[in-house]
């Protein structure tokens, strides 16, 4: 059996250096979803493939999909609190 290899960039916001770090797969998920609920300014993700499931109550692609829009949906309130967002 072939271990899947992901590669995961991290960019470090106190000194703007990128930092790249391989995760295997079963650490993907974590390492991407901490990094999620981390970002303090941006998020950047490169991925070949991402399919959102409703009908699976358990998916982790569907987790990081839900962390994702939450971030969004964080950052949109943040910027109509500074009403920089309309």
């Amino acid at each position: 059996m072939k271990a899947l290899i992901y590669r995961v960039c991290f960019r470090k916001a106190h000194n703007k250096t990128l930092s790249l770090k391989c995760v295997l797969a079963g650490e993907y998920y974590y390492e991407v979803l901490k990094t999620i609920e981390e970002a303090n300014k941006s998020i950047h993700i490169a991925m070949f493939l991402m399919k959102y499931d409703a009908d699976d109550s358990f998916d982790w692609a569907n987790d990081l999909i839900k962390a994702l829009n939450q971030s969004k949906e964080e950052r949109d309130e943040h910027l109509r609190s500074l009403g920089e967002l309309y």
